[in-house]
């Protein structure tokens, strides 16, 4: 059987509260896609150099050394994208209100901080 259509595209983009509907994706939609593909291939490098790094002829480190440096590499690169995007005063501004947080985000960052760890020991024990 042959089925009509009633409304007009036109109408049906107006009904939902736009005048046209997109024809390419957004490039937000784009961003997001690589930002994927980045957390992909930084997340499985991790687990790869990690791994290679606790072979027998390696030098031995201290785990929690490592945790302490990557969180101050996060802080350093955080910290530039905020000026880069929201200009100094953003930077500021969420400095000034870290001591007000700092409660907050105290237990949440030491439960990180002991998952990491187990992270780390997991994969020290891992068969290669």
């Amino acid at each position: 059987p042959n089925i009509t259509l009633l409304v007009k595209p036109s109408n049906m983009s107006k009904e939902l509260g736009r005048t046209s509907l997109p024809s390419t994706p957004a490039p937000k939609a784009y961003a997001k896609l690589i930002v994927l593909a980045v957390l992909a291939l930084q997340n499985t490098a991790h687990v790869i150099l990690t791994k290679v790094s606790f072979r027998e002829r390696a030098v031995p480190y201290l785990v929690s050394s490592v945790i302490v440096c990557s969180e101050v590499l996060k802080l350093c690169v955080s910290s530039v994208l905020m000026i880069a995007t929201s200009g100094q005063s953003a930077l500021k501004e969420a400095l000034s209100e870290l001591p007000a947080s700092a409660v907050a985000l105290g237990l949440p960052s030491l439960l990180y901080v002991f998952q990491s760890t187990l992270i780390y020991e997991a994969m020290r024990l891992l068969d290669p």
